[in-house]
């Protein structure tokens, strides 16, 4: 079951060599996250869009609207607690990102500067019916991206080259679907719920 997000509304990458761009300090606080967009997800609100927006990144509401930045060619982050199973959370995930943690944008705050996020992913939670951490994976470097601010190339996502076809009675249920899976990788097919009429 995927959980809720915290708010109430509307809800081709390229290939690079994975190397960490230099980082200096910014000129100017606010250029820091100058054309990077977030999504926020189970975390207090008004602190990160308070630490974003004083640095010049923008804070996005809803999967749908980061999807089209994402097709756009922006830069679309997500900032959560822990694992989690939220529609924005997953849209990371998707992309071959690991959603980062709120201490990411403090950081970058503190030294005026895009920080290496490494130290602030979060890493894979734990399974329902399991108490111990999920290992890695032994090909952790094709999930996610090594530089961690950039999406898989969408060829090299998990779902690319598959069809997927999504029914829902909520339309906003299904924009949202759709959006996440395509971040995927996968083309997508929206049904209309059919209308039985009694004759």
């Amino acid at each position: 079951e995927i959980e809720e997000d915290d708010d109430d509304d509307d809800d081709d990458a390229s290939e690079d060599d994975g190397v960490i761009p230099a980082r200096r300090p910014a000129k100017r606080l606010r250029d820091v996250l100058k054309g990077f967009h977030f999504l926020l997800t189970k975390v207090d609100a008004k602190v990160a869009a308070d630490l974003i927006t004083s640095m010049g990144g923008k804070v996005e509401e809803s999967v749908e609207e980061a999807h089209r930045l994402s097709i756009k060619g922006c830069d679309v982050l997500v900032i959560a607690d822990r694992p989690r199973t939220t529609k924005k959370y997953m849209f990371s995930l998707a992309r071959g990102l690991s959603p980062l943690k709120l201490g990411f944008l403090q950081e970058c705050r503190r030294q005026r500067m895009l920080v290496d996020p490494s130290p602030f992913t979060i890493p894979f939670g734990v399974p329902l019916d399991q108490t111990k951490a999920v290992p890695l994976p032994s090909r952790w470097n094709s999930l996610v991206e090594r530089n961690f601010l950039q999406p898989l190339a969408q060829r090299k996502r998990v779902l690319s080259g598959r069809t997927f076809a999504v029914s829902s009675v909520s339309p906003k249920a299904s924009r949202q679907l759709k959006a996440i899976i395509q971040e995927a990788g996968a083309k997508v097919v929206v049904l209309e719920p059919s209308s039985s009429s009694s004759s």
